[in-house]
């Protein structure tokens, strides 16, 4: 996972922590001027006693020399891209997350036939029992070679009322349960989860939501279009476009699709024809935005800017909280189960 942060080391911890008892492996942590620094924290603070020696924590500084020389000048997408380039190579997928979003998988859930995969994948459920904590690597595998990316679409969580954090409730997933419902527009919006092999090096990331993907069947027709008869690659190609050098068939649609295997182009899901709404699909995997949190801590969150460069004000906290009329329960039911693996 790949993730930009500023002054949220309280959060850390927990992010970390939850995502690793799901399975994942790495997280490149993008330090965007915290004070302390992210760096002076020691990584056994991050985890729990019994994911020592699973999980590798990198930080990194994101300077503003770094980010002035980005051709956004804007921090996340700094940051992103500089994962891109640097941490690719090293792992089939990578993830794009902020530290309030959570991963949510319905380990009891079918996985849907897929509109962009000849071969849909069946459930995990057939052989993980559904008190079990899911696995976010076996959610993975099911859109492996389907496109080049999973788009995890938001679930957005309200404050609940809440003015600070209560300190008896350690988690934020138990601490809010107060959402919007599933179809509110602002759930349309998606976040990446990018198999590293379909992502445009070139200029990959175009929004903290979506990237750029390489098509490789469209490379492929280009150098047979400047090949000569033998089939040989004209010199204005290098050698690591060859046709030989090519991925082995089917590569993967150039777009990312969603949990249900419907194709997403942008940052969210649009209404398709014939369709009076969006699709928000939440099953079987969703991304809990815990976007607000209590009053206290979105007063910090304030302070501490965005780095999107688009901060937002009271006017939103009380928007998102008059919208979120819903309970959603099962990311605290989700939280019980890591619990109980002494993970987090």
């Amino acid at each position: 996972i790949c993730v930009v942060l500023k002054d949220q080391s309280v959060d850390l911890p927990e992010f970390v922590a939850w995502h690793a008892a799901l399975g994942v492996e790495t997280f490149y942590l993008y330090d965007h001027g915290s004070a302390p620094p992210v760096s002076a924290l020691e990584a056994a603070s991050m985890l729990p006693p019994a994911t020592k020696g699973e999980v590798k924590i990198h930080v990194e500084l994101l300077t503003e020399a770094h980010i002035a020389v980005h051709p956004s000048k804007i921090p996340q997408l700094a940051a992103y891209d500089s994962c891109v380039a640097s941490h690719r190579a090293e792992h089939e997928w990578l993830a794009f997350f902020d530290v309030d979003e959570f991963v949510v998988i319905s380990s009891n859930a079918s996985f849907a036939s897929s509109s962009a995969s000849s071969s849909p994948a069946s459930s995990p459920s057939s052989s993980t029992p559904f008190s079990a904590v899911p696995s976010f690597p076996l959610l993975l595998s099911n859109y492996e070679g389907a496109a080049a990316a999973l788009a995890l679409h938001w679930s957005m969580f309200g404050s609940g009322g809440r003015l600070s954090r209560k300190p008896d409730l350690a988690l934020t997933a138990e601490a809010f349960e107060a959402c919007l419902p599933r179809d509110n527009g602002n759930n349309r919006h998606i976040k990446t989860v990018a198999a590293t092999r379909m992502l445009d090096v070139a200029e990959p990331c175009l929004g903290a939501h979506h990237f750029a993907y390489w098509d490789f069947e469209g490379a492929v027709a280009a150098e047979e279009e400047e090949s000569d008869d033998d089939g040989v690659v004209a010199a204005s190609a290098s050698a690591s476009d060859t046709i030989s050098s090519r991925p082995s068939p089917p590569p993967p649609q150039p777009f990312a699709v969603d949990v249900q295997g419907d194709r997403i182009d942008g940052p969210y899901s649009r209404v398709a024809p014939g369709e009076r709404a969006p699709k928000v699909p939440h099953a079987p995997a969703f991304l809990a935005h815990f976007v607000l949190k209590s009053k206290e801590e979105y007063a910090a969150k304030m302070l501490r800017g965005n780095a999107m460069k688009s901060n937002k004000g009271w006017s939103f906290f009380d928007e998102v909280d008059k919208m979120s009329t819903e309970r959603c329960p099962e990311v605290a039911a989700l939280a019980q189960k890591i619990k109980a693996t002494n993970k987090i």
